[in-house]
């Protein structure tokens, strides 16, 4: 059977927060006056081991002290909208059962009719982080509920060994600003969806203290700065968080909507070392692989149908620039349990892995979480979805696959999917049982045969070939597998004959990482988390190739 995968559950806390408003506990009353406990503070000592951090060449996200790549699946906004009656230990229990890696939530999102959401169809007990009365948000008050329900989330995920993602902005203003917490007409400062990216100053801080004379942009900035600082409070002290800035945007000025994300960039870098994401296909003008602050690159294009091919999705991935990790955090559409899409959804999922990026599919299904939802009627679709994704993140993350020396090479086999380290390592994607070639020239080794099925989790191992040449495959049946070669132990080196692909520069080595510096602990609920003077978010990766 397949060797024991170590998991690496990165739940991308997609937390949508629309109105990601950062607001400082310390400006803001507790929910009925009460102060709440002290946030429990995580190992220091664990931080600097366990926390994520990039490899040396920016391709790869580490993780518990190895290279990694995120694969698994996104509650979107279920997590928030369904409340309470989300079980969310349930949830992240099915995913660690698959070793699934990688989870995405938002934070809030705009609601108006659960009732006519086919998702959903009935009023849940929504939970916002702030506090509402008749029928008003109180921005200036937080509700301690939410932020510690998110807290337990990470937490338990951390302890699966999950990543947590936290998408911080938006809400979906797009279609559901009608009730949007910064709406006008629920309580907040807008007037309009498009001024959710206009601040006041994009080059500062607003000050810590509110003043009743400010404009709707300053009060605007205000709420949004005090919302990130308070979801920092109750999350960045975390080893398995990570904070996405915002969730698309396209729909805004671009001009503004850019300044907006490397302002919150900063304001998140300068009190959190947690990894920063940024939607970047969704943003006008230059792309972020060169902003300073932003760690990884997501992206939610393009969209999917049925007919695409693994190799549509590798094209696209392989393609991106190497200057920092990339992840594929919302496919579009999402699946709402309709097994006719598994076959596309699986094919696209292999296409982006193999392509270098990291991979969570929307899984609206999982919102089925909720026993009072539409969804829970689709629970073994649901549960179709999380395997294909457990029998990846399992199968990409092998302990015994060094990824941090692979790169996406289509040209060296003939279905053009391939994830390579040449001479090596090899991982090619072959689509309905079709013969193809593999490109072993100049490697006159033995390299051990193995197939994998991408539908089942099935591995067989096959008989070992000898490489210097062209090889042909063909798979075991008619179904899409995944070929893997590894040089047999004892292989001779390459014969200097051959032609060989162009020899990479040796990766820099650095000595064990650095304490991270403590989390700032809040001392009181008035307070504010101050900025932090930090070592380096990500840590160079010691190449120990050879």
């Amino acid at each position: 059977m397949f060797a024991k995968l170590s998991k690496t559950i990165l739940i991308v806390v997609s937390l949508t927060v629309i109105l990601a408003a950062l607001f400082p506990v310390g400006a803001f009353a507790q929910e009925g006056g009460v102060e709440a406990d002290p946030l429990e503070i995580a190992d220091q000592e664990s931080l600097a081991v366990d926390a994520s951090q990039l490899s040396a060449d920016g391709n790869w996200i580490r993780f518990r002290g190895r290279t990694i790549l995120p694969v698994g699946d996104s509650v979107t906004q279920g997590w928030m909208v369904l409340g309470k009656n989300f079980d969310q230990e349930a949830y992240l229990n099915a995913l660690d059962r698959r070793g699934i890696n990688a989870v995405l939530i938002w934070a809030y999102m705009g609601i108006s009719d659960q009732k006519a959401d086919e998702r959903i169809g009935y009023n849940a007990p929504e939970l916002w982080p702030w506090v509402k009365e008749n029928g008003k948000f109180q921005l200036d008050r937080f509700n301690d509920e939410y932020f510690n329900r998110l807290r337990s989330f990470v937490q338990s995920a951390n302890t699966k060994d999950i990543m947590v993602v936290i998408t911080v902005h938006d809400g979906w203003t797009k279609d559901n600003f009608s009730g949007h917490p910064f709406n006008k007409a629920n309580g907040g400062p807008l007037d309009s969806n498009g001024q959710y990216v206009e601040l006041a100053d994009y080059a500062r801080e607003m000050p810590a203290s509110y003043n009743e004379s400010w404009g709707r942009k300053e009060k605007h900035q205000y709420y949004l700065e005090r919302f990130s600082d308070r979801l920092i409070q109750a999350t960045g002290d975390l080893p398995n968080v990570m904070y996405e800035i915002m969730n698309e945007g396209e729909w805004y000025n671009q001009t503004a909507n850019r300044k907006f994300q490397v302002h919150f960039l900063d304001f998140f870098k300068a009190r959190t070392a947690a990894p920063l994401l940024v939607n970047d296909d969704h943003v006008g003008g230059a792309d972020f692989f060169g902003e300073r602050n932003a760690d990884v690159i997501t992206l939610h294009k393009p969209l999917w149908k049925r007919s695409d091919s693994a190799r549509t999705f590798f094209n696209h991935h392989a393609s991106q620039s190497n200057a920092k990790p990339v992840f594929f955090t919302e496919p579009i559409p999402d699946y709402r349990g309709d097994r006719a899409d598994l076959t596309a959804i699986m094919r696209m999922m292999w296409g982006t892995i193999l392509g270098g990026s990291g991979f969570v599919m929307q899984n609206d299904a999982s919102f089925g979480f909720d026993p009072n939802t539409r969804m829970a009627g689709k629970a073994g679709a649901r549960d179709a979805l999380l395997d294909l994704e457990g029998h990846a993140a399992r199968f990409i993350n092998d302990a015994n696959r060094d990824l941090s020396a692979m790169e996406p090479k289509g040209s060296l086999c003939s279905t053009g999917v391939c994830l390579v380290n040449p001479g090596k390592n090899y991982l090619v994607y072959a689509q309905n049982g079709s013969s193809f070639t593999v490109n072993l020239r100049g490697y006159n080794d033995t390299f051990e045969v193995s197939w994998y099925n991408p539908e089942t989790g099935e591995l067989k191992r096959d008989q070992d070939i000898p490489g210097g040449k062209e090889v042909s495959f063909s798979p075991p049946s008619n179904s899409d597998w995944v070929l893997e070669l590894r040089r047999a132990a004892g292989a001779t080196k390459p014969d200097p004959k051959q032609p060989q692909p162009t020899p990479q520069p040796p990766q820099p080595t650095q000595g064990p990482p650095k304490p991270q510096q403590p989390a700032p602990t809040p001392s009181g609920p008035g307070q504010q988390t101050p900025p932090v003077d930090r070592d380096p978010t990500f840590l160079p990766l010691i190449n120990n190739n050879g």
